[in-house]
């Protein structure tokens, strides 16, 4: 399963889940380019999606 569809399947009742998904769906908006380079590189990501991008790579290196 992928990281964004267990992502769909959390609640949002709980503000942890929804903020994640709320920064998820920003993380989403940015270049394909910035995003593989964070993805490769999570020190050169930005504060606010350091955790996020981190939790995406553990999920992928798990498969």
């Amino acid at each position: 399963m992928a990281y964004w569809q267990q992502l769909a399947n959390k609640s949002t009742e709980d503000v942890n889940n929804l903020h994640e998904r709320q920064l998820f769906e920003q993380l989403l908006t940015k270049n394909d380019q910035q995003l593989f380079e964070w993805l490769l590189s999570p020190q050169q990501a930005p504060t606010e999606y350091a955790l996020l991008i981190q939790r995406i790579r553990t999920h992928f290196l798990e498969k």
